[in-house]
Formats: C-alpha cells, structure tokens, sequence
C-alpha cells in the first residue's frame, strides 16, 4: 500500500581483501588491491603482499554508515587497510620482517588496529596474513650479503671450537697413552723386582 520497498542484501559469509603487486588468481568472493609499500623504522621501503579475511558483523550499521552493495568494501575495508598495515607493520626493521615472529604479532596488532576502526561500521577482521615481502633489489642484495657475513663469523667461531675441542682430545690422547706406558713400565719393573 505504500509503494515499492527495496532489499539490500549484505553478504554474511566471510570476505577477502587480498593486497598484491604479483600476479594473483582470486577465488570467487576475493577483490584484489594492490599491495602494501611499508616503509620500515630504519626508512628503507618493502613491499608486502597480505590477505585480510573480514566479515559484516553488524548489517544495520555497515548499512547506515557505509551504504548499499560493495560500499563496506569500498568505504570501509580499503581506505583504512594499507594505512593500518603502514602503521603496524611499518614498527619493524628490515631484518626483522625477516622473523616470523615478530611479523605474525605486528600483523596480529594490524588486525586489533582495524578492528577498533571499523568497529564502528559493523565490519569485523577475522586475520590478517602477511603472505610475501620484497625489498628492493639493491636492499635485497645488502641484507642477503650481511646474512653471509654473519654466517661466516658463526662458521669460524664453529670452526675454531672445533680446533680447540679437537686439540682437547689430542691432550686427553696423549696424556691417557702416556698413563698406559708409566702403568706399562710400573708392571714391567715389578715383574723385574
């Protein structure tokens, strides 16, 4: 009786925001951004390939504060997912992007991050993977030839424990024969007497 009514639908089902410069073969449900370029705290720059798993938690407020249809993507996730990876992730230093450890918790403060953001919208971040990060070539080649410096130095501090275990054994060797002989002698002189 009061004319037409319009349907909205939001999809409940979990929503992927994947952020990559490689070469990506999305599943159904999955929108492809481009990646993260995070400049680090010693102000070199690498890009990061991650994956955001988020989902609508609330639909009346995503609907009343974002809009209709792909809006709480468009509005929500994607203006706030690369400032919050820049913000978190950016706290490392470029060796430590090497450690998964201190990856998986900065990626784990991204995702309370985007949370607290977009609680506000409705919208709820399930994970945020940090998938694949890349220097670029001349920062690679640095920190890869710093990783053999110090795999050399670990080398010939193993090496030279080695040498000084080994010259341990040839002691205890010499000194254990030179036991057996005075024994030796100490038989053969009472065999003598």
């Amino acid at each position: 009786p009061f004319g037409v009514q319009q349907i909205h639908r939001l999809p409940r089902s979990i929503q992927v925001l994947e952020m990559t410069n490689g070469r990506s073969n999305p599943s159904p449900g999955t929108y492809v951004d481009k990646g993260a370029k995070i400049q680090t705290s010693d102000g070199f720059f690498v890009d990061v390939d991650a994956t955001i798993l988020y989902r609508i938690v609330d639909p009346y407020k995503t609907f009343t504060k974002l809009g209709p249809g792909l809006l709480f993507r468009d509005l929500g996730m994607l203006p706030k997912a690369e400032s919050v990876l820049k913000e978190s992730l950016g706290q490392l230093t470029t060796e430590e992007f090497y450690n998964s450890e201190k990856r998986v918790e900065k990626a784990e403060l991204a995702r309370e991050i985007l949370n607290d953001k977009l609680a506000a919208e409705g919208l709820a971040v399930d994970h945020v993977l940090v998938r694949y990060f890349e220097y670029s070539p001349s920062i690679q080649q640095n920190i890869e030839d710093k990783k053999l410096q110090d795999q050399l130095v670990f080398t010939n501090e193993s090496k030279g424990r080695a040498a000084d275990q080994r010259q341990d054994l040839m002691r205890t060797k010499e000194e254990g024969e030179y036991l057996v002989k005075v024994k030796l002698e100490e038989g053969d002189a009472y065999r003598v007497e």
